[in-house]
């Protein structure tokens, strides 16, 4: 399809939309008259009513009648409800507390760092440890070697 269709290829997508929108409006004819029977007709406030005791089922119950026990439910409501993920206080700090939680910081990353240097300087001083033993161990190598060279001759 372009974007400017010919008259005759637009004439056949309004045919094609008209079909199907006669389809769908004969499908929800027929819905509606098979299922005419099994829906009742209800006053609009008995189903706003319905609705609402549906929407409010497991929530604390609060009748007119009991307006102490009201205040007990919302006192206990109150304290045992807590939300998931509690609404954010937006607390803005003061300069003390962010010079602080800089400082804080800088001596985390200091610590890190220091760290890692001592980590460095271990790891050189290991491998220096590691040097010697290898060199012994091929001083030892090449003595056996010698000394089977001098028994072989």
């Amino acid at each position: 399809m372009s974007y400017n269709p010919s008259f005759e290829d637009h004439q056949d997508l309004l045919k094609n939309i008209s079909e199907k929108e006669q389809k769908l409006i004969k499908r929800d004819q027929h819905l509606n008259r098979v299922t005419k029977h099994i829906r009742r007709k209800v006053a609009q406030n008995t189903a706003q009513n319905a609705w609402l005791e549906e929407m409010s089922q497991g929530l604390p119950i609060m009748n007119q009648k009991d307006s102490s026990m009201k205040e007990e439910v919302s006192d206990n409501t109150l304290e045992e409800y807590q939300s998931i993920n509690p609404p954010v206080i937006n607390k803005k700090k003061s300069l003390k507390q962010r010079r602080k939680q800089k400082e804080r910081l800088l001596e985390e990353k200091l610590k890190k760092l220091a760290k890692v240097e001592k980590k460095k300087v271990s790891d050189l001083h290991r491998l220096k440890v590691l040097k010697e033993q290898v060199n012994l161990v091929d001083k030892k190598v090449l003595l056996n070697k010698q000394k089977r060279k001098n028994i072989m001759k």
